[in-house]
């Protein structure tokens, strides 16, 4: 629970940006000093330092079960169309439920990187980027700050892992590799395609990154090596 509710935070602040958020935290403490508050104290005060409706956004977060997988299909015309449904661990068949979702798109146009926020409240979204040569790379979770997971298709994956070094901050990268190994627990990433992308890091001169990379094959060796391939794969990780 202290981690989710972290999480959810810090996925807040980032959609409303932490000046703001900051300016909603200060009110909620100066209007409850010497009292007693409920949840609800608190999101009100962010949503009025905000402008937004922090409230029913926050409930999906909160009232409810789980968290979503957000994926991302780049279309023509500078498009992306946003997808979300609940997550599941690999054999596991949940009920159904949406969010109402603060989406961080971080992406290329070939040129340079541009960063746009959005807020998925539906099933499907098509979304417009300032893209007019169309879509090289899509990172969609701005600041590694959402709590969901996501997803790309290979191609897009391929070229957003090759740019990674020079496109994202090293806490974008070490969200990425760990969502890569959510997606492949959870069965919608398969092995294959994990461990080459995690190969497009081996020159990282982040140190963190490199334990990220180290830690997330640690937990395939556990669970995906038999002996007969143990040889193999220490090569891999060489």
């Amino acid at each position: 629970a202290y981690n989710k509710g972290k999480r959810v935070l810090s996925h807040f602040e980032n959609w409303m940006g932490p000046e703001t958020f900051r300016q909603g935290i200060l009110s909620y403490i100066a209007a409850h000093r010497w009292g007693n508050a409920q949840a609800d104290d608190l999101w009100l005060a962010l949503g009025a330092a905000s402008g937004k409706d922090v409230k029913a956004v926050m409930a999906g977060f909160t009232d409810q079960p789980g968290y979503p997988l957000v994926s991302v299909d780049v279309l023509p015309e500078g498009k992306v169309r946003l997808s979300q449904q609940r997550f599941a661990e690999h054999g596991q068949t949940l009920p159904p439920l949406t969010w109402r979702i603060p989406v961080g798109i971080k992406y290329s146009d070939g040129t340079r990187a541009r960063t746009r926020t959005v807020l998925l409240s539906e099933t499907e979204r098509v979304v417009s980027l300032d893209a007019a040569n169309g879509i090289a790379w899509v990172m969609p979770n701005l600041n590694a700050g959402g709590y969901y997971r996501w997803a790309v298709s290979g191609d897009v994956l391929i070229r957003l892992t090759a740019n990674a070094l020079q496109e994202l901050t090293p806490a974008e990268r070490i969200g990425l590799i760990g969502n890569l190994s959510g997606l492949l627990t959870a069965g919608v990433m398969d092995g294959k395609t994990f461990l080459e992308s995690l190969s497009r890091f081996a020159d990282d001169p982040e140190p963190l990154v490199i334990g990220a990379i180290i830690e997330n094959l640690g937990n395939v060796r556990g669970s995906l090596i038999s002996e007969d391939i143990e040889a193999p794969f220490a090569d891999e990780i060489r």
